[in-house]
């Protein structure tokens, strides 16, 4: 079965990271796996460990979400909840950063247990 994931990047207001923090862990991700289709959410903030030589993402921010199909319809879904206000964005997180790409994975491996 193919696994897909929704990959969103995003920055709070700021000033107002907290909010942003407490809006995304605790209405958000609920708001989202709400929708048929979406099935987890993990969020994850920027390690200050990285490997060096590379050039440092803009994201301090990172939302993962898992859906159970192929994420047309789940996308659609919550582009129509956004559209109509039935998914609300707040004044602590700065729109014009959000980055929503949907992925569909194409190998896996895992390491051998020892």
């Amino acid at each position: 079965m193919a696994v897909h994931r929704l990959i969103v990047f995003s920055a709070p207001t700021p000033g107002q990271e907290d909010e942003y923090n407490d809006w995304y862990n605790n209405v958000h991700l609920d708001e989202v796996i709400a929708i048929p289709g979406f099935v987890a959410a993990q969020r994850f903030r920027l390690s200050d460990d990285q490997l060096p030589g590379f050039q440092p993402s803009p994201h301090r921010y990172l939302a993962i979400y898992e859906f159970d199909r192929p994420p047309g319809e789940p996308l659609e879904t919550l582009r129509g909840e956004l559209e109509s206000g039935a998914i609300g964005l707040p004044d602590s997180i700065q729109v014009e950063s959000i980055c929503p790409w949907a992925y569909s994975s194409i190998s896996e491996r895992a390491a051998a247990q020892q």
